[in-house]
């Protein structure tokens, strides 16, 4: 077992008994007084309600309650309010997608009518209804009316509650604190995996930024069926649409996931599938917002072909897995499989109108995909960065020659072609030529040779300037590539060279020495390149035999 395992485990043990302990404790001091600053300032009014329709007077219900009616059929439920504290001054309503009459002894306190009217509609939609009870109701008659245009929600009457403003939207957050959690959580996750994929150039797909894209459709998704998406919105568009939009978006999302990442046999189809789910949130918004179907209708058609549609591609990732032994899609078929299942019971539910527990399983279902999904992508992130810094790693190498650990002859080459293509300005060329190489390696050795090379590349890159770069370009020559075009500072800099290789010469007791040659390169002078570089070539050459006459001359 590893060090790194062994303090994991020691953690983990540490974790559990404090939480043991800690709950232990609690238990032991539990007092009946409660200190919290916002307490269950709330009391259900589930029961004893009297239900009136056309056709129906006086049933007694309980509460939640769907009385099964046709669609366009409004219902009356009453009841008499409890004595109650005086600082329950509200009435939670949650209305699905229906229109909400709150009376008070036959005076209307509240009401939320959609609106109807204009050539764009507004969506249905599913929201609380906060209710503020004047003073004294004790023992007034509390009414709600209600009426729905969906089948799905006709004659469907959820909890009501009656407490404190802050108590009622407390209870809200402590039944679907889950929900809250589990958006928080792919909402972070979603918007770290958008910002690193537009600020990290090295991926090569965009696999990185679909998986963020449908973690914040997943979580805007989860938010709405969580009844949460009123806490930061009021806008009854957002409200009404987000649930049914987030589905078919989802799915294009992970067909576009799933062409980038798994499989290229396959593209053009999931390339299709995207696009198909892409135009049908154009075609459902389209049909609400004429006033041709609502989204809930729409939804009833498009659930059963997204299922369809997930099936065909379960069935291509399960041929590239078996056929074509894609070890890859091995893994991701399994998460894929969670969402399918979840994507199953939730259209079952859907159907059987389950509405009651409706999105749970998906809920589930994306909660464990994306978990999975995500590590993959971190795995993913630092496997690229690890590619990256190898590439750069041997990038490095490419370029740096490995006696002087200065730039080579490849390194030339490709600033060479960065002054010949991006810039007309003329730039300076030098060519150097250790003398005596040979003599030297043959009476002192190569290491003493080696030690030569090291001293004229370090004489030469410690004298250039920033405009300047040094290179060896193998065996006993040199360059430099300048775009400091001064005559001056070109004669000093050669001076400076030959001072310092003489004192370096008395240092390791070897003869050093340099031939030169150097010209400007004018790209309106030179025929190309080649030709220059012979020229300074031949000005080297010329260099080293007149030094060589002055040395036999000594």
């Amino acid at each position: 077992m590893t060090k790194r395992i062994k303090d994991q485990l020691i953690i983990l043990t540490f974790i559990i008994f404090f939480i043991i302990t800690l709950s232990m404790l609690s238990f032991i001091h539990h007092s009946e007084h409660d200190y919290r600053i916002l307490g269950d300032d709330v009391v259900s009014l589930n029961n004893n309600w009297k239900i009136s329709t056309e056709n129906l007077a006086g049933q007694s219900i309980d509460l939640p309650a769907d009385l099964d009616l046709d669609r366009n059929t409004m219902f009356r439920a009453e009841r008499t309010l409890p004595n109650l504290p005086k600082n329950y001054d509200h009435v939670l309503v949650r209305s699905q997608m229906q229109d909400v009459t709150v009376s008070l002894n036959g005076e209307v306190i509240h009401q939320k009518i959609h609106d109807r009217s204009g050539i764009l509609r507004e969506p249905l939609t599913s929201t609380w209804e906060l209710i503020y009870l004047p003073d004294n109701s004790e023992g007034n008659v509390l009414a709600i009316e209600l009426l729905s245009e969906t089948d799905y929600f006709s004659g469907l009457m959820n909890d009501v509650k009656v407490g404190t403003s802050d108590g009622l939207i407390i209870s809200i957050f402590f039944e679907e604190w889950l929900g809250l959690f589990v958006f928080l959580l792919l909402f972070s996750a979603g918007m770290i995996c958008i910002v690193i994929s537009f600020t990290n150039k090295l991926f090569p797909d965009n696999r990185v930024l679909y998986i963020g894209l449908t973690a914040i459709a997943a979580s805007l998704w989860i938010l709405s069926e969580a009844r949460l998406l009123q806490f930061i919105t009021g806008n009854p568009f957002l409200i009404g649409s987000i649930s049914f939009l987030m589905i078919p978006i989802m799915g294009g999302l992970i067909a576009l996931y799933i062409k980038e990442a798994i499989t290229k046999r396959y593209q053009v189809l999931f390339q299709f599938s995207a696009v198909f789910h892409f135009l049908a949130v154009m075609i459902i918004l389209i049909l609400q917002q004429l006033g041709i179907s609502p989204f809930i209708q729409s939804l009833q058609y498009l659930l059963i072909t997204i299922v369809l549609i997930a099936l065909i591609e379960m069935t291509l990732l399960l041929v590239e897995w078996i056929k074509y032994k894609n070890t890859y899609v091995k893994r991701l078929f399994h998460y894929f499989l969670i969402i399918l299942v979840s994507l199953l019971f939730e259209t079952f539910q859907f159907y059987t109108e389950q509405f009651h527990s409706l999105s749970l399983y998906l809920r589930i279902g994306l909660l464990l995909f994306f978990t999975l999904m995500l590590w993959d992508c971190y795995n993913y992130i630092s496997f690229t960065r690890e590619q990256a810094r190898e590439r750069k790693l041997l990038k490095k190498l490419a370029f740096k020659d490995l006696v002087t650990g200065g730039l080579n002859r490849t390194a030339y080459e490709q600033d060479l072609q960065s002054h010949l293509q991006t810039s007309l300005d003329p730039f300076r060329f030098i060519l150097f030529d250790l003398n005596n190489l040979k003599y030297i390696n043959d009476y002192f050795g190569h290491t003493k040779g080696d030690q030569a090379i090291k001293a004229v590349h370090d004489a030469i890159k410690n004298t250039i300037d920033r405009k300047s770069k040094c290179y060896r370009m193998g065996g006993d020559e040199f360059s430099v590539l300048s775009s400091n075009t001064c005559e001056d500072h070109y004669k000093q800099v050669i001076q400076t060279i030959r001072k310092h290789l003489k004192q370096v010469e008395q240092e390791l007791c070897i003869p050093l020495d340099v031939a030169i040659g150097s010209d400007l390169y004018l790209q309106e002078t030179w025929r190309n390149y080649s030709d220059f570089y012979h020229h300074v070539d031949q000005l080297m050459y010329s260099d080293k035999k007149k030094r060589k006459e002055i040395t036999d001359a000594l």
